[in-house]
């Protein structure tokens, strides 16, 4: 099959006879294949460059692979026990997670390799109401979960016992969120809908709403954000015809575009100062080329897995990349011709990154250990080294830092790390509220105290923050006040001292987009202007012009290929192949710097000289530790030389950003001797010191809008040192005291620049030293512009994009492990990192395992989908709302264990039935009670005594009235199509057909009544025909739930007999007998009284084939069994997706011809209008389809707009 998009790329499909996919071939001719065994089960996959992933099965016809075997030879095992289910996971090095289950086949126990258990509690309906962690152990934990009587999560209570409590409308949509419910500091969140599920308004804590306007087809067109107030703003949106976002206006009318191709995919987009990028693909659909307003154009070719192998930059040099044969980055070869070369355990984790000269001469060696569970144990390097413990949370407590320095950490019941205590009597205490915010920060000593209160207001925002200069809270510094406007932006800042008296107050003004208008500080105000594309072009009496990438321009200024400035009058600069800074000259006679680089583009030295070649007059250097931190500082400035050392305060892996562990804020200073001489402590987020305690003395902080330290304050609460900063960061007036200074990053005096971590930036110039590491990765086409210069709202503490948002660095999150994005290693090219490599397949933190393989196929599928989604030059496009607010998150589900075929045959049924007793609101007419009667008399009372039988007399009914669209019968459409052909079993056609037949014949009630009455029969008849079995009576439906014990396949044959009156024989299936999606087929008897026959397939055991036999046949007809009865609700929709489905295929949308071509474009229009409203009002009257098969339909009709009649 040849699958062909709008530019007629191909891609090609093939199958075999039993309708297996084999291959898929891209338009570039890559080829992955795919073998299979008898049952149809995936044994191998082969990519385009004959890597072979390979699967084993040990237990008869599981679906799920027992070993993975990836190209290296890597072996990951399951276990299953005697009843099928998954019990362990191993991976290639034998670290094994175990599973543990209830009577009824319920996982109640994940264990982790390192022998700490989850346990998971459940209610009579099997949904999951308690989650204890670390069973039995000091770190024991607990999370409750309560729900309504309608089975919507009403309760989470958090171990601390905070409940986040959820409210639901009558169609059980989330309308308001409260969390630390009943407390003083609770925050509710409240949503609401529009008829078609829509959300239509979000209320945050503390009232401020946002509305959202949609047109005719659900797109959004209309945001307005502070709704009701007199900052109201409306941001707009615009769409082509195919749903394509293409312009986006912001409040001040500035309109960004956006261009596609016929295949959808972005070709270009124009910032509202008319500013073009453009974007280039291959026919696989990968990105090939980013050229920016200036013309300078960014080059990627890919290998035949669609990886990207080779980046050219603007002045034609290449940053090379290989990768292994299980898909990891091996070697990474920059534009100096320097390598990097990864190695990995056999579970794929990181060990080692070595670095190599151009000559190949290895220049540096790091390695790391972990421990069974995947925590970072250990990182050397030359130049500092750590190890560290964990808890059996996977929480570190204790880190062996370099020179000498251990830290322990504690942590509350919750996950907060309340203690980081070092070996030299020094500790930094912290508490929380019960919403997890930071409210007190304690510095101890030893030698003097500090306290820092934090205090939030009802919009959940810092409101106060208070000084002591005691750990008990009685010696008052200071206060900082802040305050907010309508859209929650701080709109004043002021720092007071200990009697009230106020030592600088900031208040801001700002324009509708968010940008800073003014400044006004002790009665003088600055104005800040900017253009349309949001680039700072006044500050004050200061102006600025900019080129149509975001370089300066101006009298002497000369910016070269790849947006490299070669002078700005002043200076000239020179860069390296890397476009690294390595000289800046203010001529041959006359002031240089020049700089060195390290592997990783970090700077590791800069020397000044009076003139070009000269002596040095002032030198600095820096080293690196293991895990990225910058280790040591060793300045010279002609006379004496200092150098710092630092320790860090270890493991904020809940701060976000990507350079991972290098977000560590530097905790300690540390002397030659390994005395720790000055501690800090920090508030919650990025570079937010709040005080300092060295020696005797303490001292405190107090920054402005972007974190810049304008005061430093001593125990009397007098400023012992202010700075005032221009909107770049120039120090205009004053200067800081100590090396902590704007956007709080750390400040070089010798240098004349600030560390940001990935890179130093110079405030003279508004620039980085060199490009992002993370390339196009960091959203902006000029890699060396700081913050889109935008500075007066935004910074970039990383040194590698502005940041998300951040969240409360104290709370841990999740193991920690290490890889290259962790450690700062992106490689500074975008779209290539490996942990976007996947290895082989482990189980997640969760324990959660899934063996099943998939048929091979390329990672970027037809139609241009990118494989790397971090290839974006261009702003990230504001995301409209979904359908509904997030969900509250359910309990965490370990995994079902079920192996692909049903252990628990009949207790699952009579849960299904359980949930159409108990849940008669959820359906919308189903059969009446003159229907139920009649149907249960003819499949089961009457002369028709087979099921199979049976199953003809409600195919029959379903082929005349619903056929495709029929929410349990639809998989007939397939059997038309000659996909599946078996009729079935007895049980499952009683089971299945008396709640969903002849739907809404005559109202709800009555057919809940007829599916009651049925369901009593079916009871009644089960336990004649099967007397004395366990599980054989619905006790789900009708009474206690009861234990169920499989049956092996002979009782269920003879079971089977006695229900239909016939004889079964069993044989095996003869060589292309079994139809495709099956693996195996029951033959109806011939005549009436006849024998009927099992085809089981080669190889498959008897008793397993029968289980998964019914799995399969339930799992064509039904959603996946949940434990909330809502899935009854989101089942009758299948009938309405399958519906629309139908009509779009027979208008000609689905690769056949149709009657779509004839129609007039005032036809097809209306034909489109139809479906629209077909899809609406059943949403609005029945309930919303699930998500994904409402996005099916809608790309459907999507299609059929895109083949709309020319005007």
């Amino acid at each position: 099959m040849t699958v062909t998009d709008a530019l007629a790329h191909a891609w090609v499909y093939a199958y075999d006879a039993a309708g297996n996919l084999t291959s898929v071939t891209d338009p570039l001719s890559h080829e992955w294949a795919t073998t299979y065994d008898l049952l149809g089960r995936v044994t191998s996959v082969t990519d385009p460059l004959s890597h072979t992933t390979s699967y084993a099965y040990w237990t008869g016809s599981g679906a799920d692979a027992d070993a993975v075997t990836d190209p290296l030879s890597h072996v990951t095992t399951t276990a299953y026990d005697r009843f099928g289910r998954l019990a362990e996971v191993s991976d290639p090095l034998a670290h094994a997670t175990t599973f543990g289950y209830d009577r009824v086949g319920r996982v109640v126990s994940v264990t982790d390799p390192r022998g700490t258990p989850t346990t998971f509690d459940r209610d009579a309906l099997g949904r999951v109401t308690l989650v204890t962690e670390a069973v039995g152990y000091a770190e024991e934990r607990e999370t409750a979960y309560a729900y309504t009587a309608a089975g919507d999560l009403e309760t989470v209570t958090d171990p601390r016992g905070y409940d986040t409590r959820f409210a639901y409308d009558a169609a059980g949509r989330v309308t308001s969120v409260t969390a630390a419910y009943g407390t003083s500091v609770a925050l509710t969140t409240t949503t609401g809908y529009d008829l078609l599920d829509r959300v239509t308004s979000t209320v945050a804590p503390g009232g401020r709403e946002t509305r959202y306007d949609y047109d005719e087809l659900g797109q959004l067109r209309t945001l307005t954000e502070g709704y009701g107030t007199a900052l109201e703003r409306d941001t707009t949106f615009d769409y082509d015809a195919t749903g394509n976002l293409t312009e986006v206006t912001d409040p001040l009318s500035h309109a960004t575009t956006y261009g596609y191709d016929a295949a959808g995919r972005l070709t270009t987009v124009t910032d509202p100062l008319s500013h073009v990028t453009t974007l280039g693909y291959d026919a696989a659909g990968n990105r090939t080329s980013v050229e920016d307003a200036s013309g300078n154009v960014t080059l990627f070719a890919y290998d035949a897995l669609n990886r990207v192998e080779t980046e050219t930059d603007a002045l034609g040099k290449d940053t090379t990349y290989a990768y292994d044969a299980a898909g990891r980055l091996d070697t990474v070869t920059d534009r100096l011709g320097q390598q990097r070369v990864f190695g990995y355990d056999d579970a794929g984790r990181l060990t080692s990154d070595t670095w190599k000269s151009a000559l190949g001469v290895t220049v540096r060696t790091r390695t790391f250990g972990y421990d069974s569970t995947g925590n970072l144990t250990s990182a050397t390097d030359p130049d500092g080294s750590y190890a560290l413990t964990y808890d059996r949370l996977n929480r570190p407590v204790t880190v062996d830092e370099p020179f000498g320095v251990s830290l322990e950490f504690g942590y509350d019941v919750a996950g907060n790390r309340t203690s980081v205590a070092d070996d030299q009597g020094g500790a930094v205490t912290s508490t929380f509220d019960p919403l997890g915010r930071l409210t007190s920060r304690w510095l101890d000593g030893p030698g003097a105290d500090a306290r820092v209160d934090f205090a939030y207001g009802a919009n959940g925002q810092l409101d106060t923050l208070t000084r002591y200069a005691d750990l008990a809270g009685t010696t008052l510094v200071g206060t900082t006040e802040y305050g907010y406007d309508d859209l929650d932006r701080t709109t004043g800042i002021t720092h007071k001292g200990p009697t009230g008296t106020t030592l600088l107050a900031s208040t801001y003004g700002y324009d509708l987009a968010d940008r800073l208008t003014s400044r006004t500080e002790g009665g003088v105000t600055t104005s800040y202007t900017s253009d349309a594309a949001g680039q700072l072009t006044a500050d004050g009496g200061t102006s600025f012009a900019y080129d149509d990438t975001g370089n300066r321009t101006g009298t002497g200024v000369t910016v070269g290929d790849g947006n490299r400035v070669l002078s700005d009058g002043t200076w000239t600069y020179s860069y390296d192949d890397a476009g690294r800074l390595v000289k800046k000259s203010q001529g041959s006679a006359a002031e240089t710097w020049t700089y060195t680089y390290d592997h990783l583009g970090r700077l590791t030295g800069a020397t000044k000289a009076a003139t070009d070649g000269g002596a040095a007059t002032a030198t600095v250097a820096y080293t690196y530790d293991a895990l990225g931190n910058r280790a040591t500082r060793t300045a010279w400035d002609g006379t004496t030389t200092t150098t710092e050392r630092y320790a860090y305060d270890g493991w904020d892996t809940a701060k976000p950003g990507a350079v991972g562990t290098e977000n560590f804020d530097a905790w300690a200073e540390v002397d030659g001797s390994g005395t720790v001489t000055t501690r800090r402590a920090f508030g919650a987020g990025f570079d937010a010191p709040v005080a300092a305690v060295g020696g005797s003395s303490a001292g405190w902080y107090a920054a402005d809008l972007v974190g810049s330290v304008r005061l430093n304050l001593n125990a009397a609460g007098a400023a012992t040192h202010s700075a005032t900063y221009s909107a770049f960061g120039v120090v205009t007036a004053g200067g800081a005291g100590d090396r902590y200074g704007y956007a709080g990053r750390e400040w070089d005096g010798v240098l004349g620049q600030s560390y940001n971590r990935a890179r130093v930036y110079d405030p003279a110039t508004g620039r980085w030293n060199a490009e992002d590491p993370l390339g196009l990765a960091a959203r902006d086409v000029n890699l060396y512009r700081y913050v889109g210069n935008a500075p007066t709202t935004s910074t970039d503490p990383s040194g590698m994009q502005p940041p998300a948002t951040p969240s409360p660095p104290e709370v841990y999150t999740g193991p920690l492990t290490v890889d290259p994005q962790v450690l700062q290693q992106y490689l500074g090219r975008p779209g290539v990192r490996p942990s976007d490599i996947s290895g082989p397949p482990q189980p997640n933190a969760g324990g959660h395992w899934s063996g099943r393989p998939q048929p091979g196929g390329p990672p970027a599928g037809p139609f241009g989908l990118p494989p790397f989604t971090l290839l974006n030059p261009f702003p990230r496009l504001p995301d409209p709302p979904a359908a509904a607010p997030p969900a509250p998150d359910r309990p965490p589900q370990p995994p079902s264990g079920d192996n692909g075929f049903w252990n628990e045959v009949f207790d699952e049924l009579f849960m299904v039935g359980e949930y159409v007793l108990k849940n008669p609101i959820q359906a919308q007419g189903t059969f009446n009670l003159e229907n139920g009667k009649s149907l249960f008399d003819a499949i089961v009372m009457g002369p028709v005594r087979t099921g199979w039988f049976a199953h003809d007399i409600v195919r029959s009914a379903c082929d005349k009235d619903y056929r495709s669209d029929h929410p349990i019968y639809g998989p007939y459409q397939h059997a038309e199509a000659g996909y599946w052909k078996t009729w079935g079993l007895l049980t499952l056609d009683v089971v299945t057909s008396i709640p969903a037949t002849k739907a809404g014949a005559k109202g709800a009630k009555a057919g809940w009544q007829g599916a009651k009455f049925g369901w009593g029969k079916f009871a009644a008849w089960m336990e004649r025909t099967a007397p004395g079995r366990p599980g054989a009576v619905p006790d789900r439906m009708l009474g206690p739930v009861r234990d169920t014990t499989p049956w092996e396949f002979n009782d269920y044959k003879a079971w089977v007999e006695r229900a239909s009156g016939n004889k079964i024989t069993v044989r095996r299936a003869r060589p292309g007998e079994l139809p495709p999606e099956t693996g195996g087929n029951f033959l109806p008897p011939a005549a009436p009284g006849q024998p009927a026959t099992i085809v089981i397939p080669e190889g498959a055991g008897y008793s397993t084939y029968i289980h998964e036999y019914i799995h399969g046949q339930l799992s064509l007809r039904m959603p996946m069994y949940s434990t909330s009865p809502t899935w009854m609700r989101e089942w009758w929709t299948v009938r309405e997706v399958a519906g629309l489905d139908q009509r779009v295929f027979q208008l000609g949308t689905n690769g056949k011809s149709g009657v779509w071509e004839s129609l007039t474009r005032a036809e097809q229009q209306a034909q489109i209008r139809s479906l629209q409203k077909h899809l609406f009002e059943h949403e609005a009257n029945v309930g919303r389809i699930p998500d994904a098969d409402r996005a099916r339909v809608m790309d459907d009709i999507r299609r059929l707009q895109g083949m709309l009649r020319p005007e």
